[in-house]
């Protein structure tokens, strides 16, 4: 058991570690305020969603695309060098891509002149435009007030507009359009009128519609959304490629060289811990302004680590092996497998409560009047958590085995979202984070070595991704809808409650189907 615990680095595996560590923290600095970056280029938090769970969606498939092509070329370290660069590419064209313009497609009133039998009358302007554009034409119209009749509109006072200096600018016309030539920055705008020279008795609505043009129309910037949902979704599909390709890579060596997934994976919690960090420094050095903060630095980032990660990517040395022929075969046999299918199951629960978890919870700690600093806190520890379940998943794997640890990530997953949902104060938040060490990071090391032990040859690369995106791609979106919904519709300790009756059945059903076959092969 000491021997277990012990650190010891495998110098065929140092390239390894090191990309891990790197694409990690690639991933991690990019994924933290990539939103923030799409919300500053003109995008809207609804589009922003719905491109993300479109992206989510797509992945699944990808995935399963990427294990296939795996098995059928057998060559994991091209697969990887191949989709990060796709991924550097498609981070650059975001880098290089036009804020989207922010236009008024309807009118907006901008004023109201009402003229009557006083001398004079002043009003302030309810909207102001952020920059000085022109504005449209403002309509009179005249009202009808019990039994007058509408004015005559043939001599019209034109309205006096204050400018930034405190005058007014006087001009008298026969016209019932007027034209404002400019609008102000300030808060407040004072319109005066003189009646002296009006036909019109009765009362008089004057509304001046406005629209802040930028110099883009609606046309284009439906034009530039188009364009940044198809880099965007193509962008994270093979950004998520990087990662299948990985884990199959990762089991291909740890074959090879009889290792251990869970301590290669902690480097890449280490890299996870160091990204948004690092992506953090880069912005605050780089933004010049308060008011801009820099996100587009984040891509540029993410860029040179991905630079780095192709770099030791390309030294691993992995012997390419026979590709695969006989694929549909194979899967038809696996497809009749119970263990697998209700693996699947499992995988899929436990991808929607992490999907939840990662959309929701810290919104739901947030209406808990959580200040901002413990929330980051709160996720770190979550990471470090995991690192010491990682150097040693290989020894609790093959003490307690794979099924075991799948019932207690979903009883782990249950445990603690029944603690969420009882959650008054923040604090307790650190200990309910110990969960997800075994719901998350050690479950993942089972899946993966599950994934290995039940698939056929043919299939191992296509079973590894199928996993993958099962549980980060499909699991996801499910759970970020569902969840988004009951968080809605009854509130955040209702959806929790809700989660964790999902995961402790899950946890119930599996264990019976275990012992029913455990009597089944006593009987045998």
């Amino acid at each position: 058991m000491c021997q277990a615990f012990q650190i010891r680095i495998n110098k065929q595996l140092l390239t390894l570690k090191i990309s891990l560590c790197l694409w990690l923290c690639a991933t991690s600095a990019l994924m933290t305020y990539l939103t923030l970056l799409l919300k500053q280029r003109g995008l809207s938090l609804e589009e922003i969603s719905i491109i993300y769970l479109a992206a989510h969606v797509i992945q699944f498939f990808c995935g399963i695309v990427c294990g296939v092509i795996a098995d059928k070329v057998r060559k994991p370290v091209s697969l990887v060098i191949l989709s990060i660069l796709f991924s550097c590419a498609g981070a650059l064209c975001l880098a290089f891509s036009p804020t989207i313009a922010e236009t008024v497609d309807k009118p907006q009133v901008f004023g109201e002149l009402f003229c009557g039998r006083s001398e004079t009358l002043g009003f302030g302007i309810n909207r102001t435009c952020e920059i000085d554009y022109p504005v449209k034409l403002c309509n009179e119209t005249c009202s009808n007030i019990r039994d007058f009749q509408c004015c005559e509109l043939s001599s019209i006072d034109k309205i006096f507009q204050s400018e930034k200096n405190g005058t007014f600018t006087y001009g008298f016309t026969s016209y019932n359009r007027f034209n404002f030539s400019f609008c102000l920055n300030d808060s407040k705008v004072i319109v005066i009128a003189n009646d002296d020279y009006s036909l019109c008795n009765v009362y008089q609505n004057l509304t001046c519609k406005k629209s802040c043009l930028e110099n883009r129309l609606t046309s284009d910037r439906n034009k530039y959304l188009s364009l940044y949902v198809i880099i965007i979704i193509l962008f994270l599909n093979v950004h998520e490629g990087g990662f299948r390709f990985l884990d199959i890579l990762i089991m291909s060596l740890i074959k090879l060289h009889k290792a251990d997934y869970g301590k290669q994976k902690a480097w890449s919690t280490i890299g996870t811990l160091a990204g948004p960090s690092l992506c953090a420094l880069m912005i605050y050095m780089t933004t010049s302004s308060d008011e801009q903060v820099n996100y587009t630095a984040t891509l540029y980032l993410y860029v040179f680590l991905c630079i780095l990660t192709i770099v030791t990517v390309s030294m691993i040395d992995a012997k390419p092996d026979t590709p695969t022929k006989k694929m549909w075969k194979a899967s038809t046999i696996l497809l009749k497998n119970v263990d697998f299918l209700l693996f699947t199951f499992i995988v899929f629960v436990l991808g929607a409560t992490w999907g939840f978890r990662v959309s929701f919870k810290n919104v739901y700690l947030e209406d808990l009047g959580t200040p901002t600093y413990l929330i980051g806190l709160i996720e770190t520890f979550a990471n470090l958590y995991g690192l010491p379940v990682l150097l040693t998943s290989k020894w609790i794997t093959d003490k307690i085995g794979n099924p075991t640890i799948f019932i207690l990530a979903l009883s782990g997953y249950g445990l603690m979202s029944v603690g969420y949902s009882f959650l008054q104060e923040p604090w307790p938040a650190f200990l309910l984070e110990l969960f997800p060490a075994l719901s998350f990071q050690l479950f993942w090391v089972a899946a993966l070595n599950f994934s290995v032990e039940v698939s056929p040859d043919e299939l191992k690369g296509t079973v590894i991704a199928f996993a993958g995106s099962v549980h980060f791609s499909a699991g996801r979106a499910l759970g970020t809808i569902v969840g988004g919904l009951l968080m809605g519709a009854y509130g955040g300790s209702a959806a929790f409650q809700v989660i964790a009756g999902v995961n402790i059945v899950t946890a119930l059903f599996y264990v019976i189907y275990l012992y029913n076959k455990y009597v089944q092969r006593r009987k045998s």
